[in-house]
């Protein structure tokens, strides 16, 4: 390995593990078919499982045998109708390298404490350090109905 990286005070030797897997659908993959109908299912399933669940949305497969089995034009139309079935959640695109570096900035700071001061603004007590904007999600009642409200941490957070 490269001596410059592991001496590299940001990486600091660790390494961050970052996998979203939706088992219960068709194991830990997406089981690429040529049965079009069921792959687009399959794979809507997963995306909208794990963006429901505020968890990063991927589908994959390591298995090159059932690629290779599937035809061009189902190919093409089970991606395009994946990508439609989750436009409704406007699900946000970017590489997994970003995506793991946000989960791992959300891991690394952690909310203590939520307060409200006398004017009802929102105080927080967190630890730890992101080194990017991260944002939580509070829930509260309005009207007999749950609303969720969205807050950034900016990065580095004291």
């Amino acid at each position: 390995m490269n001596k410059a990286l592991l001496n590299n005070t940001q990486i600091d030797r660790r390494l961050f593990n970052c996998v979203t897997e939706i088992r219960d659908v068709c194991g830990y993959e997406l089981a690429l078919t040529n049965n079009a109908e069921k792959t687009i299912k399959n794979g809507n399933t997963q995306l909208k499982w794990a963006i429901l669940s505020g968890a990063p949305a991927t589908v994959f497969t390591n298995e090159s045998c059932w690629i290779q089995q599937i035809t061009t034009e189902n190919w093409e139309t089970e991606i395009v109708e994946i990508i439609n079935g989750i436009a409704d959640l406007s699900p946000k695109y970017d590489t997994l390298d970003n995506i793991s570096r946000y989960v791992r900035a959300s891991y690394s700071i952690k909310i203590d404490r939520v307060m409200l001061d006398e004017c009802g603004n929102l105080k927080l007590k967190i630890s730890g350090t992101n080194d990017m904007d991260t944002k939580f999600y509070m829930f509260f009642d309005k009207d007999d109905n749950i609303v969720m409200k969205e807050h950034i941490i900016p990065r580095n957070y004291k």
